[in-house]
């Protein structure tokens, strides 16, 4: 008996629903370089990754907040981020705060180039930009 054949997503991040070349730059960052990435991994450990990388590279993890996952939601399933339920959006939200409670994300650039003693000028990318009720996220 044949096993299935599935189909790869090779789109690069950047045609993806909601993000850009900038996200796609955090996500390659990450090891993260095309749309089947995204979908095999899942919002959160994306995320998680995407920071990461931030932080080795002594960037700022200031995006850490549930926008950033809302995104990479809306990418992986094709909608757009306003249009995610709101189940989905409390459980991302609650993953954010966790995340910069731990101390690990959400440091200015000052404070994740102290942690790791960093000092390569490095400007701080602007990650997502969400219009409307996007200042509503946490």
């Amino acid at each position: 008996m044949a096993g299935k054949i599935t189909k790869k997503d090779k789109r690069p991040i950047s045609e993806m629903r909601n993000l850009g070349p900038v996200c796609q730059s955090d996500l390659h960052a990450a090891g993260i370089v095309s749309a089947q990435d995204l979908i095999d991994l899942g919002p959160e450990a994306s995320f998680r990754m995407m920071l990461q990388a931030r932080i080795d590279q002594g960037r700022s993890t200031k995006c850490c907040n549930a926008a950033y996952l809302y995104a990479i939601y809306g990418a992986i399933h094709d909608m757009d981020w306003r249009e995610i339920p709101e189940h989905k959006k409390r459980e991302f939200r609650k993953l954010a705060a966790s995340m910069r409670e731990s101390g690990l994300y959400g440091q200015s650039k000052g404070d994740t180039q102290s942690m790791h003693g960093s000092q390569n000028g490095q400007g701080v990318a602007r990650s997502v930009f969400l219009p409307n009720d996007a200042s509503q996220v946490t």
